[in-house]
């Protein structure tokens, strides 16, 4: 990296000063407008870009005699600047120079960055130019980023050419895969790479956004710059339930999306996982602060900032009031949806693939969705059988047979037996939520393949798809303790636990006990009866303390959190046919759960399982998720347009 020169240049001649509205912003801002005469050679150009003091200081502007160089300065942060170069051009050229029309038309507007002037004393940079003898290049809305005394030039910006005469060289190309560097001698560039979207970022949030707690904590987020050209979208994500991860905005559909649409992506870390912690710990007391509330506010006062203040949560020039997509599966759907319906004014659409929105107390329809699935694989009565087979020993209160069935499954004989028959409900269904292809599904290999056996009994066949489950898997005896004993945890309060944190969004919020069907059902059973409210609903208190209601009041959650999403209009719903979560989803097996939702579009994708529409692609994916796909990237593109 070359040397930068500083000085400052604060006694230019008179300014003229005007006032014009920023592009799409609703602010005001006024510039100090001037021009001076400069040294000029050939031999080594120097450009002075000066940034100086608030509103009322003298200018960002200056023009030569023979060119003329015409930058606007915003400020990001003390030691870090946005500089936009409007163009370096003869005189006697017609092209749009100080002029305010000209500033909020093609050739500026574009890459206008919201904000405020500098508010440093007199801060200028001087910089040499790429100019070397007879060449005349000219740079027509190239931006300039000035980092802590690094001067760089962004990858190719959109609707824009670097221009030079026919009688010169070429001016260096712009990186693929980065910002040009210049050095000091002005002749060569380096490429400074793009930042990585593995790079964290950290945002500030009250600890309470609607009551008196008014300490701050850090929100962790990443974002893939790749992508992006000025005017393109925001894709905004989170991995809801886990810790935030390059995966969610370099392998998923909206990467693509954003590809085909010059978008940006972010992915914010929801709060209580990840690193990404209002509180020192996992109590009661600390997750009271766990409110639905509070996480679409966090999310909100994000996307107000990348809207009206861009250069606070960027580290590239992104447009002010940019529109922004919110995308997610599962529980991150979820936040999709309520994002559109509380937000309208910050979220243009939303994407809410396989998003549990609605809540049930007693959910023993998971394990009948599971059972189409099983169904449509041909086994769902065998496994049925063994389910049955199973509790049959378990219920014994033969404690020598109980100990024996649980060896053969290759599990602890230390749990009990309501905590051995959650842990084979959660082995059973380990592969449900794999994405099924024109090729393999994981279902079939790891649970129906085994129902095939001829030889073997129902409960045979569900003891060997078990042990296969946990050999794959890697799992030993301690692994399985973790995983299996309810009662390991309760007084854990140390952060990064994932299961706490959930357990307690259903305590609070939604319940979605997955519980076996009530015997007046008549349903089949696809997990053990032991499964029930009373197996769930005690660590409430117990974990959490005894100001947990229980049950939660699953009722008022609905009345609120999905009546919020009648006649919310720019929501696109996917769900599979297979999806094991699919009757807390829109499209339930019992029908269309929204009544009233005219301005928003439900698909129910064939075959497909949980948020496999938002899976990266590949080429053996279902036709029936390729089609869901095409018609959420059409709707995205209808919403971007409004």
């Amino acid at each position: 990296m070359g040397r930068m020169y500083c000085c400052c240049i604060c006694d230019l001649p008179e300014a003229k000063y005007i006032e014009f509205p920023e592009p799409d912003c609703g602010k005001y801002t006024k510039l100090g407008l001037a021009q001076a005469a400069a040294a000029h050679s050939f031999l080594g150009n120097v450009r002075v870009l000066n940034l100086l003091t608030g509103i009322t200081e003298e200018n960002s502007w200056w023009t030569s005699d023979k060119a003329s160089h015409t930058a606007y300065a915003l400020g990001r942060s003390k030691l870090s600047f946005i500089a936009f170069v409007l163009s370096r051009f003869e005189l006697s050229r017609t092209v749009p120079r100080i002029q305010v029309d000209g500033l909020l038309r093609d050739d500026f507007a574009e890459y206008y960055v919201s904000g405020q002037l500098v508010h440093a004393q007199c801060v200028s940079i001087l910089c040499k130019m790429l100019d070397q003898a007879e060449r005349q290049w000219t740079y027509t809305g190239i931006a300039l980023n000035v980092f802590e005394n690094q001067l760089v030039l962004p990858v190719e910006m959109p609707g824009r050419r670097h221009h030079h005469s026919s009688s010169t060289a070429a001016i260096p190309r712009s990186s693929d895969s980065g910002f040009w560097d210049l050095d000091d001698a002005g002749s060569k560039a380096a490429v400074v790479p793009v930042p990585s979207s593995s790079t964290p970022y950290w945002f500030t949030q009250p600890v309470d956004h609607f009551g008196s707690n008014s300490n701050t904590w850090q929100q962790q987020y990443l974002v893939n710059y790749t992508f992006y050209k000025a005017g393109g979208p925001i894709y905004l994500t989170t991995p809801g339930e886990s810790p935030v991860g390059n995966q969610y905005i370099d392998g998923t559909h909206f990467t693509v999306l954003a590809k085909a649409t010059n978008g940006l992506l972010v992915t914010i870390e929801h709060r209580f996982f990840g690193q990404s912690n209002p509180m020192p710990d996992l109590s009661g007391a600390s997750l009271k602060y766990l409110t639905i509330e509070n996480v679409l506010e966090d999310f909100a006062s994000f996307a107000r900032s990348a809207k009206d203040n861009p250069q606070s949560v960027f580290s590239i020039p992104v447009n002010c009031k940019s529109k922004i997509i919110f995308g997610g599966g599962s529980y991150s759907g979820n936040i999709a949806a309520w994002m559109r319906a509380r937000y309208p004014d910050l979220i243009q659409g939303a994407w809410a693939s396989s998003a549990i929105v609605y809540g049930r107390l007693q959910y023993y329809q998971f394990d009948q969705s599971y059972g189409r699935h099983l169904e449509a694989l041909g086994c769902a009565q065998s496994f049925s059988q063994a389910i049955s087979d199973a509790d049959n020993i378990l219920l014994s209160e033969d404690a020598s047979a109980i100990s024996d069935l649980q060896s053969r499954f290759g599990l602890p004989t230390t749990l009990g037996v309501r905590d051995t028959a959650g842990l084979l409900a959660a082995l059973s269904t380990t592969y449900s939520m794999q994405a099924v292809s024109s090729t393999i599904d994981y279902v079939d290999k790891s649970v129906c393949s085994f129902f095939r056996n001829k030889t073997a009994t129902p409960l045979e066949a569900y003891i060997a798809s078990v042990n296969s489950v946990i050999q794959q898997n890697g799992m030993n005896q301690q692994s399985l303790v973790q995983m299996g004993d309810s009662s390991i945890g309760i007084d854990n309060y140390a952060l990064g636990q994932v299961g706490r944190v959930w357990y307690y969004m259903a305590c609070t919020w939604n319940g979605n006990w997955q519980i076996a069907p009530p015997s007046n059902t008549g349903l089949s059973p696809y997990r053990s009866q032991l499964l029930d409210l009373d197996y769930f609903e005690p660590n409430c208190q117990n974990k959490f303390g005894d100001s947990i209601k229980i049950p939660v009041d699953v009722q008022a959650y609905n009345s609120k959190w999905f009546d919020i999403l009648q006649g919310a209009s720019n929501i696109y719903y996917t769900s599979g046919s297979l999806d094991i979560w699919r009757d807390s989803t829109v499209a339930a097996s019992t029908g269309n759960l929204l009544k009233n939702s005219p301005g928003s579009t439900i698909v129910l994708i064939q075959g497909a399982t949980h948020v496999q529409d938002l899976r990266a692609e590949t080429p053996d994916d279902l036709d029936s998720v390729k089609k869901a796909r095409q018609t959420g990237d059409a709707l995205v593109a209808k919403w971007l347009k409004l």
